[in-house]
């Protein structure tokens, strides 16, 4: 996968694997392989919500034009699918 980036350094594609994604589909949706599993789904809703009231990544929240606050994180959708 290439790395390709916007404004003055666009044009330029640096070759560099992106961590251990692993392409999927063509819509923007990767699969990460975890080392350690999570182990059950409560305490995988306990890191995602420990996310979304911490926000250790500083994302930034914002005010759309009609004037509607969004939070820096929000739960998008809950998709639950059985391992193999």
């Amino acid at each position: 996968m290439s790395v390709i980036f916007p404004g003055s350094l666009a044009g330029k594609k640096e070759k560099k694997p992106i961590a251990d994604f692993v392409q999927k589909t063509v819509n923007k949706t990767a699969v990460r392989e975890l080392t350690t599993p999570i182990a059950t789904v409560t305490s995988f809703n306990t890191l995602v919500e420990g996310v979304i009231n911490e926000n250790p990544f500083g994302c930034v929240g914002y005010t759309t034009r009609d004037g509607e606050t969004i939070d820096p994180i929000v739960r998008n959708r809950v998709l639950h699918v059985r391992s193999r």
